[in-house]
């Protein structure tokens, strides 16, 4: 029996002919020419570390987790992904497609990392569905998450309920999209999430902020599609207050939906609201500090023309600015 290494210089037991056989192999398995490979073609066993960044960390591979999602019957990763989470601060997540039953959690301080190819498929029509529910301090990243259930009205692709939590990089698919995109329902010692760089596609809204404690959240670079009538980015009164900040986002909405309801303090810089029913709705609820929007690419509504009537909510000397070179 011969033996083989992967590329951090693990070594992996493989089939042989009785002759010690060695050879490098890259992230996918896959033989590198030049070393003493022999007859074969691709590895019994993946690597179950890799080099990310400069920092080698495990895969979830190496705790049972099966790449089989497209499968007709695909395995439950769930427990092996929380297994993995339990025992390192930072997984990886090779390419393929892994299939859930259930919620997966990101731990506290915990990160999951994946790359281009990676794909979380869940598959749970209960009410109020979560498929990732991210604790504070966790760190999401590099991967496409995709809801195959069908509880179309109350399911959410990703939730933060804590604080400072990191979303990145993440995409969703279109034809595989939950009832709510990414959801900060943070009501404890909430405040600094971000989410960056990320393309979500929802049913009725692709970002909604309702906690309570929901404090300056950072929403930087993303793009966010609904098909509903409903706003693209629900900003709700129930929101502590304290603000969050927007930054180069782009909003996409069906017919009759505005890119944003606004009922709590925000700040707004760039970006477009590409919206058919408008571009922003500010209504509902007393603000009590300002409102500011600067669009450098002039698709919101002209503001002032949309505020609420003095009867309709008590402003308390806000201002609304809207700044367009």
């Amino acid at each position: 029996m011969g033996d083989i290494v992967d590329e951090l210089g693990n070594y992996m037991p493989v089939p042989g002919n009785g002759r010690a056989k060695r050879a490098r192999i890259d992230r996918e398995g896959n033989l590198v020419s030049g070393g003493d490979v022999y007859a074969y073609n691709k590895l019994v066993v993946p690597p179950v570390r890799y080099k990310v960044n400069g920092e080698i960390i495990d895969s979830v591979l190496a705790y049972g987790a099966v790449a089989d999602g497209t499968s007709p019957t695909p395995t439950d990763n769930t427990n092996a992904f929380q297994t993995a989470l339990a025992s390192n601060c930072s997984i990886f997540v090779p390419a393929g497609t892994y299939y859930f039953a259930s919620t997966l959690t990101i731990p506290v301080g915990k990160i999951l990392r994946g790359c281009g190819n990676t794909v979380l498929t869940f598959d749970n029509n209960a009410v109020n569905f979560v498929c990732v529910q991210m604790s504070g301090n966790a760190v999401l990243t590099t991967m496409a998450i995709a809801y195959t259930g069908t509880n179309t009205t109350t399911s959410v692709l990703i939730n933060m309920p804590q604080q400072t939590s990191v979303i990145e990089d993440i995409s969703s698919r279109s034809s595989e999209r939950a009832a709510y995109g990414i959801t900060i329902t943070t009501t404890l010692n909430g405040g600094y999430n971000s989410i960056r760089t990320c393309f979500i596609y929802a049913i009725i809204s692709g970002l909604v902020i309702s906690g309570s404690a929901v404090r300056d959240a950072t929403i930087l670079g993303n793009v966010f599609v609904n098909d509903s009538t409903s706003p693209v980015v629900d900003i709700q009164a129930t929101t502590d207050g304290s603000g969050c900040t927007f930054v180069s986002n782009t909003l996409v909405g069906a017919a009759g939906a505005d890119g944003y309801n606004i009922e709590k303090p925000v700040q707004i810089f760039g970006g477009r609201s590409q919206v058919q029913g408008g571009g922003a709705t500010i209504a509902g609820a007393a603000i009590s500090t300002s409102i500011i929007i600067v669009d450098g690419i002039d698709k919101f509504l002209n503001l002032p023309a949309i505020l609420p009537a003095s009867s309709g909510a008590a402003w308390n000397n806000a201002g609304v600015v809207n700044i367009v070179p």
